[in-house]
């Protein structure tokens, strides 16, 4: 701007007009006075605000947008006079926000010094301290310092930040000579686009899609994203640096990036990057119930060209298309993998839940006394819509539990319950035999052996026999009766039991007469 600029040290109270960045009671000024001499136009005073110099000056800038531009170092090597860079202001973007008080120091202003735009450490922990004895650092016009260092000193040789290095090794016992190109320039714009999960950057994505946006720039006080499609801006968000945004129809999109900085000499910057959208609409049938050994067809639809692929194969006639029979002995929750030839993916599922009784609570209980009919005493715990209960005998019954029964005919009979449930039948049997136990037993016989009344004989087959004497000793037992007991007995009076298959158990005296 055709002024002249000066940066120095002053360990006076230097005075400050003009300008609204300061940092009060520092050593280190910037003055700003008019090419003729005749006047100053502003100054100011930076640093960390302590009674003693904190870096040596080494590099001086002011650019064609008026941004200054300063560096230096500062440390334990000026012990004698104090200096050390603790303290030094710094920005949330700086390459290097901490120091161990001995570090370079890099710092730009905006014009007139109204503002802080960036300021960082660069250095290592070197026992020594980070520092350069004269040298030719300088900046461009860019806002690019070139500096010489003196780093890794006193056989230190970790530690000074090095990027491509042509050496990558401290080959010396004292210093080691370096020199390092820094862009103080800071607008930078980039930025990521994100998959689902943040695990994988993308450059195209299925419908719906919802990508993670993060800006990986610098310096930017203002951001503006546009999504663009065919040309028109749907959707503006600004100044967030990372968000996620949900493209919803198929398309081409361009999105363009804006960073914003009024106060470098760049002022903004623009990214664009594309982004692709696959339509992707997969659907699936809805959750189905099915009566036990029924069937069922699922259905899955999507683009044409895609690929299906279920899972558990276990009930399906083909697990390889979009419609296959499924016919599961239990509920199942089968999966469908859905790919299209654009790339898109999605896994969805189908429950086919296979109606069941799991604990059927009913009992049929054949009861046999001696001197009745075998009688039935029906239980039954399960709700179900509707019951029709058939005796086997020609005789029903509609009821959830229908009264004790009893049959008229001696024989083999088969029950059966059938119930209805949410539109499934089930059916449950039992198969008995109906006992007659009504038949008298005589309680005299003569075995004189005439071929008359000599052995004791039942009206009842399938019987287990058991004869006591008077005095409870068991003197006979079958198994199955076949009536010859008596034949060879003492004269006297006998206990018998006749017990049924159904347990029934008549009980009785004999007379054995000779």
């Amino acid at each position: 701007d055709g002024n002249l600029y000066t940066f120095g040290i002053s360990l006076g109270n230097y005075p400050v007009s003009n300008a609204n960045y300061s940092n009060p009671n520092s050593k280190q000024f910037l003055q700003k006075i008019r090419a003729d001499l005749s006047q100053g136009i502003l100054s100011t005073v930076i640093g960390s605000g302590r009674n003693n110099a904190d870096i040596s000056p080494t590099a001086f800038l002011v650019n064609e947008c008026g941004n200054i531009y300063l560096g230096g170092w500062g440390g334990s090597i000026n012990i004698q006079t104090g200096s050390n860079t603790t303290g030094l202001p710094t920005t949330t973007d700086a390459f290097q926000r901490t120091t161990d008080g001995s570090d370079f120091y890099f710092m730009v202003l905006e014009k007139n010094a109204n503002s802080l735009i960036y300021g960082t450490f660069l250095g290592s922990n070197s026992t020594r301290g980070d520092h350069v004895d004269g040298g030719t650092s300088r900046f461009d016009k860019k806002g690019v310092i070139y500096h010489a260092a003196c780093a890794s000193c006193g056989g230190d040789r970790t530690g000074f930040p090095t990027l491509n290095p042509w050496s990558s090794t401290n080959n010396s016992e004292n210093c080691n000579m370096a020199g390092f190109k820094f862009n103080l320039e800071n607008l930078k714009a980039d930025f990521k686009i994100w998959n689902n999960t943040k695990t994988e950057e993308v450059t195209f994505g299925c419908t719906p899609f919802s990508p993670t946006f993060e800006f990986v720039g610098s310096g930017a006080r203002n951001l503006t994203w546009e999504f663009i499609r065919n040309g028109n801006v749907i959707s503006t968000i600004n100044n967030r640096a990372e968000f996620t945004f949900t493209f919803t129809q198929a398309g081409v999109y361009t999105i363009r990036l804006t960073a914003r900085n009024e106060a470098t000499c760049i002022k903004q910057v623009v990214v664009t990057k594309q982004l692709t959208i696959f339509p992707f609409n997969p659907e699936v049938s809805p959750d189905v119930l099915i009566c036990p050994g029924a069937s069922t067809q699922l259905q899955a639809k999507a683009e044409p060209g895609s690929t299906f692929e279920w899972t558990p194969t276990t009930g399906l006639n083909n697990p390889n298309i979009p419609n296959p029979i499924a016919t599961p002995e239990k509920t199942t929750v089968y999966k469908v993998k859905i790919r299209t030839p654009d790339g898109c993916e999605a896994e969805l599922p189908v429950k086919v839940t296979v109606d069941s009784l799991t604990k059927p609570d009913i009992r049929i209980i054949p009861i046999s006394e001696c001197g009745r009919m075998t009688r039935l005493v029906l239980k039954n715990n399960v709700e179900a819509d509707s019951y029709l209960w058939d005796m086997g005998d020609g005789t029903t019954f509609d009821t959830k539990e229908p009264p004790e029964y009893t049959y008229q005919k001696v024989g083999r009979y088969v029950v059966k319950l059938t119930m209805t449930l949410r539109g499934c039948t089930y059916v449950f049997t039992k198969e008995l035999v109906a006992e007659d136990n009504t038949l008298p037993i005589p309680n005299v016989i003569t075995p004189n052996n005439d071929g008359k009344n000599d052995s004791f004989v039942i009206p009842y087959t399938d019987r287990q026999v058991n004869i006591f004497t008077r005095w409870g000793r068991l003197v006979y037992k079958s198994a199955n009766y076949d009536n010859s007991w008596g034949k060879d007995a003492e004269s006297g009076t006998y206990f018998y039991e006749a017990i049924s298959p159904n347990g029934a158990i008549c009980k009785g005296w004999i007379q054995v007469l000779k």
